[in-house]
């Protein structure tokens, strides 16, 4: 199919256009607000543009650690924020890694529903005890089931052993994969940081079967 542009065409009309059209399709789905996540540059100037959109670059949507913008105790019960600007059916989780690479991350909390309506919304997580890290990252996904897109921000942060920062003890994790990227398991609020096997990898099993019947029903006349 070929189609000719009228020579008479003012491009500086129709490129502003063109951008506002681009941005919106970008803009308008959701990313956590606090901790204070990542931010690719410029993107803070633009909208967080980047940081709304989906992704497949797991574990922290391709964005580089930086330095540590939250500081914690293990054991606090922390807030946590999160924005929707479009709605989508899904689920949240909110996860932990603590060796400094963004790896084996445990899930600290499940938020089903977390995206059926827009707005700011809030919640907090208990932090576990005995944990601590000078360098790990709060993690927030979001499984967005219709539209089969994944949403990821990263935070960078460090959680201190009751006021003595100085030590260390990262969280120890079974394998359960979550995906083929991170190995991602249920955080339980021990001293020792025990993990249960294959929760997380259960829940987006059942939450890709939920989005598989969506799509059979849609294509039924």
């Amino acid at each position: 199919m070929y189609f000719s542009i009228p020579k008479n065409l003012d491009f500086s009309v129709i490129l502003p256009i063109l951008l506002l059209l681009f941005v919106s399709d970008v803009l308008g789905h959701g990313r956590m607000l606090d901790p204070q996540i990542r931010i690719p540059p410029g993107d803070q100037n633009n909208g967080f543009t980047l940081s709304n959109g989906p992704t497949r670059v797991e574990p922290c949507a391709g964005n580089p650690q930086g330095p540590v913008l939250s500081n914690f105790q293990s054991g606090q019960v922390i807030p946590i924020k999160w924005k929707i600007t479009a709605a989508h059916k899904g689920n949240c989780s909110l996860q932990l890694s603590t060796n400094g690479q963004d790896s084996n991350f445990q899930e600290l909390k499940f938020f089903p529903n977390c995206a059926d309506t827009t707005g700011d919304f809030s919640d907090t997580v208990k932090l576990p005890d005995g944990v601590s890290c000078q360098h790990g990252t709060i993690r927030w996904v979001w499984n967005a089931l219709l539209t089969n897109e994944l949403y990821l921000d990263c935070a960078d942060v460090s959680i201190g052993n009751g006021g003595n920062s100085g030590d260390t003890t990262p969280v120890t994790t079974s394998a359960a994969s979550v995906t083929s990227a991170p190995t991602t398991t249920l955080l339980t609020a021990t001293s020792s940081a025990t993990a249960t096997p294959g929760i997380v990898g259960k829940r987006q099993e059942s939450d890709r079967r939920k989005m598989k019947m969506i799509r059979m029903k849609r294509r039924k006349p």
